[in-house]
């Protein structure tokens, strides 16, 4: 059984880099050059994740290794501020999201697949609260600019893909108790349009333009 929850991946890295300019980047914005600069080592580095879109079927593993990066500068923002506390909070939802998605790929019996499928639901139901409050730490910066904030907060189809990607998921969990095969192919064919879906998403190299243009 093997599904990918890339629409995941893309919420988990809904910020991007900023460029160099004659002011200091973030300060025309409310950011800050501080922040900006925080930022930047994160998703900088998350940019390397877009090549797992375009791909099949993902190797976690390799995954795994590709988001250290992300993960060491997650670790280095400032707990002390709201916003980049957090971007900070959703970090691990990096490392999940490769076990999440290896549970799905190798579980090889109707019950390791239903514990899989439990599992990766309770994942992007944590995503999707992760998310939430980003966005509202976005919506409390009262001095960022608007185009800043609408960068910085999760796109709003993205929201639409969670709740696609959880019916899926229910779906192929009903499937998977009924023992039906028809139900399964029905179900994997719901989550193979919740896939499709997602591909409709910004990409982080998408998402790294737009932070460069509205938030420098």
């Amino acid at each position: 059984m093997m599904w990918r929850a890339r629409a995941c991946l893309t919420l988990m890295l809904c910020l991007a880099v900023g460029a160099c300019a004659d002011t200091p980047a973030g300060i025309d914005s409310g950011l800050g050059a501080t922040r900006f600069a925080a930022l930047d080592s994160v998703f900088a580095a998350a940019v390397t994740l877009d090549r797992y879109r375009d791909q099949r079927d993902v190797s976690f593993e390799r995954f795994r290794e590709d988001a250290r990066p992300v993960l060491k500068a997650c670790r280095a923002l400032s707990k002390d501020d709201a916003l980049l506390r957090a971007v900070r909070a959703g970090c691990p939802q990096v490392t999940e999201y490769a076990a999440q998605g290896a549970a799905i790929e190798t579980c090889d019996s109707s019950a390791a697949c239903l514990r899989a499928t439990v599992a990766m639901r309770g994942f992007v139901k944590r995503l999707r609260g992760v998310s939430r409050r980003t966005d509202r730490a976005v919506a409390a910066e009262h001095k960022l600019a608007d185009e800043c904030k609408q960068a910085l907060t999760t796109p709003s189809p993205a929201y639409a893909v969670f709740e696609t990607y959880d019916a899926a998921i229910v779906q192929m969990q009903r499937a998977l108790r009924s023992r039906s095969a028809a139900a399964v192919v029905g179900a994997h064919e719901r989550l193979a349009a919740a896939d499709t879906r997602s591909q409709a998403l910004p990409s982080n190299a998408a998402l790294l333009e737009r932070f460069r243009s509205d938030c420098a």
